[in-house]
């Protein structure tokens, strides 16, 4: 006999905004949240807010060079900008204002917090990026000694305007290129990393869309300079996949930038020519910071696999979101077993609607199989039952035992004697 049994009303179950399975860094927003148009209006997102942020940051600083006389408005109105110290500060500005935007539109999107676009560990490693600092430096320092002794007539102290470029360079190129990277290898790539189910095409997806982004964003025309620009962002997003976070990338990044703007500092160039990247501003002299590039990348890619350095995300009960209300490490669980019952399921839950328990139950932990006497119990609930073989059936003896209906014979049963001075019943007998 099977009887009814209540079970809450079916819930969609809480969908987490953390991976469910061990991924990498481009799929670390393949969630039960994500979603393709999710995905697509993030990277849309952050694009026109980049675009908005820096308009105005930039506009700001050129205004004010205007006013102050440091440029002609008819220059402007040309598009022959110069380099400025008003206006280097605003362009590394709102580009270090990437790095909270990055954040809040992935929360925003996919309720991940921002502290997950560092790395697969949930924070910045800064000791992984001081490690790192001091495999790359050389490489980086070796570019820049050729550079200035190719030219050791040009090099000067700087002094002026040049100087006050030279402190913006040192004190905020470092969240210039951060900023860029937690958008572009950051937040685009894993964007696009969501559309994927197959961790390496979310590897290219999203290293392709997150490099063509962050060429066009630089404004090249020359072949030399989008090659340049494009190789540039293909290696990053390839160093980022196999350290498993940003670190990286922010250090080469900002020894790249450090070296262009500080050799410019220190040799006294043309502050105009920085904004011109058309047709034939650039040649095969690119070649030679791709290279640095390369031989770093190599050394740091070494490094990693050397090291151990984790790469993966690895979910833990401290990212998990309970599949229903109150449930949870620690807290039994009462769902009967067809499931599923995994977090992040995101369907509607179907109960069975009978068990076969009876109504006086449970006899055993909750959610077990129940074993239960088809009388009252023998022992305490859930024991095997096991009845007596006899029972006194004399007056006043406790009748609880009855596997066949009252008035029916009990073949083999003990009697007791009676008091009356009769003969016991002979076996068979009805019993009263």
């Amino acid at each position: 006999m099977t009887y009814p049994v209540t079970y809450p009303p079916p819930v969609r179950a809480l969908r987490d905004p953390m991976p469910v399975a061990p991924v990498a860094y481009p799929q670390m927003l393949r969630t039960p949240r994500s979603s393709w148009v999710r995905g697509l209006l993030m990277i849309v997102s952050f694009v026109a807010a980049y675009l908005l942020v820096s308009t105005v940051l930039q506009g700001a600083a050129i205004g004010w060079d205007v006013a102050r006389g440091s440029v002609s408005l008819n220059d402007v109105l040309a598009m022959r900008l110069d380099l400025t110290p008003t206006l280097l500060l605003a362009v590394n500005l709102s580009n270090a204002a990437a790095i909270p935007l990055s954040m809040l539109l992935q929360r925003a999107f996919f309720g991940q917090r921002g502290r997950w676009l560092s790395s697969v560990t949930g924070r910045f490693r800064w000791r992984v990026l001081g490690r790192a600092s001091l495999v790359a430096l050389p490489f980086w320092l070796a570019y820049l000694a050729i550079t200035l002794v190719a030219a050791p007539e040009s090099v000067r102290a700087p002094s002026g305007t040049y100087l006050a470029l030279l402190v913006i360079v040192v004190l905020t190129t470092p969240l210039q290129a951060a900023g860029e990277e937690f958008g572009a290898r950051g937040l685009i790539t894993r964007g696009a990393g969501s559309w994927c189910a197959s961790p390496r095409l979310a590897l290219l997806v999203g290293t392709l869309l997150s490099g063509a982004v962050f060429t066009l964003a630089h404004g090249a025309g020359d072949p030399w300079l989008i090659a340049f620009y494009f190789a540039f962002a293909v290696v990053l997003s390839l160093l980022t996949w196999r350290t498993g976070g940003l670190e990286v990338a922010v250090l080469l990044h900002t020894f790249n930038n450090l070296v262009a703007f500080g050799s410019l500092v220190l040799m006294q160039q043309d502050t105009s020519t920085v904004f011109d990247r058309g047709a034939g501003s650039a040649g095969p002299s690119v070649l030679l910071p791709g290279v640095i590039l390369l031989l770093s990348a190599g050394a740091l890619w070494a490094w990693a696999s050397r090291t151990g350095l984790q790469r993966t995300y690895v979910p833990g009960p401290a990212s998990a979101e309970p599949a229903w209300p109150g449930s949870g490490p620690g807290v039994p669980q009462s769902y009967p077993p067809d499931g599923p019952w995994a977090p992040g399921a995101g369907v509607p839950q179907a109960y069975p609607p009978l068990q076969a328990n009876p109504p006086g139950g449970p006899w055993g932990p909750a959610g077990a199989p129940q074993a239960y006497p088809p009388a009252a119990p023998w022992g305490p609930a859930g024991a095997p039952q096991t009845p007596p073989s006899a029972a006194p059936w004399g007056p006043g003896a406790p009748q609880s035992y009855l596997p066949h209906p009252p008035g029916a014979t009990n073949p083999g049963a003990q009697q007791a004697p009676a008091t009356d001075g009769s003969r016991p019943s002979s076996p068979g007998a009805p019993q009263a």
